[in-house]
C-alpha cells in the first residue's frame, strides 16, 4: 500500500507545471497594497486555472515573484487576469507570466495607469494581459 501511495505521488510531482507570475509595482505614493491580488490564467484552449491569492503584501516600486506548480498543464498560455483582493488599490508598472508547459509568456504594461481595487470609485476591479 505505501509502494501505491509513493507511486502516485512521485507520478502527480512529475506531470506538475511549474507557473511563475511577476509583478512590478508603480512607484508612485500609495501604489503597494497589502490587500492581496488574485490570480487566473487562461490556457490557448480556453482552459482556465485560478492561482488564488498571490500574495498579500505588494511593496510600493517593489517585483513580487510568485511561483506555483499545479498538476494542470493549461499548454500554452494566451491570458492572465488579476483582481482584486480588497478596497486597497494598487496600482501596477507590469506583469509577466511564464510556465514550463508554454512556449509563450504572457506580459504587458499598465498603460494609463489604471487602478485595480474592489472600490470601484477608486479603480477597475480586475485587469486582463493577452498574448
Amino acid at each position: 500500500m505505501k509502494f501505491l501511495v509513493l507511486t502516485v505521488a512521485l507520478i502527480a510531482a512529475a506531470q506538475a507545471v511549474s507557473y511563475s507570475v511577476d509583478i512590478k509595482i508603480n512607484n508612485q505614493d500609495y501604489s503597494g497594497t497589502g490587500g492581496g491580488l488574485y490570480a487566473t490564467l487562461i490556457g490557448s484552449n480556453g482552459a482556465q486555472l485560478a492561482l488564488g491569492v498571490l500574495a498579500i503584501e505588494f511593496p510600493q516600486s517593489s517585483t513580487v515573484t510568485v511561483n506555483r506548480d499545479f498538476g494542470v498543464d493549461l499548454g500554452d498560455l494566451a491570458c492572465l487576469v488579476l483582481s482584486a483582493g480588497s478596497e486597497d488599490a494598487v496600482l501596477l508598472d507590469s506583469v509577466s507570466v511564464s510556465s514550463d508547459g508554454s512556449a509563450t509568456t504572457v506580459s504587458g504594461d499598465n498603460a494609463g495607469d489604471i487602478w485595480i481595487s474592489t472600490d470601484t470609485e477608486e479603480g477597475v476591479l480586475a485587469k486582463m494581459w493577452c498574448a
